[in-house]
């Protein structure tokens, strides 16, 4: 009887099929893959946050020492976001 469950082969079932295939698409980086506009998608949206903050609050930091270095942190996030734009810009006309 022993003999007879070994010569006969398994059937796949389908939970097993699920996790096969969750464990070739990970190692494949599909999953990465997947999430690189969802990162894309958020860094952009921290870029804005912290331009508009800082543009909000040039108010209050305008007139002090530090005023240089908001200033440039300022353009840096500005240039930053555009190279980040023109990027989904490029990607959109390929597609």
């Amino acid at each position: 009887m022993y003999q007879e469950n070994i010569q006969k082969p398994n059937e796949i079932r389908f939970p097993t099929e699920c996790v096969y295939l969750a464990l070739h698409i990970s190692h494949l980086g599909m999953v990465s893959t997947a999430k690189k506009p969802q990162r894309r998608n958020n860094i952009i949206r921290e870029l804005n946050s912290a331009i508009k903050n800082l543009e909000q609050t040039q108010g209050t930091w305008r007139q002090t020492p530090i005023a240089a270095r908001h200033e440039a942190q300022l353009e840096r996030l500005k240039a930053e976001l555009k190279v980040k734009m023109r990027k989904i810009g490029n990607k959109n006309q390929c597609h």
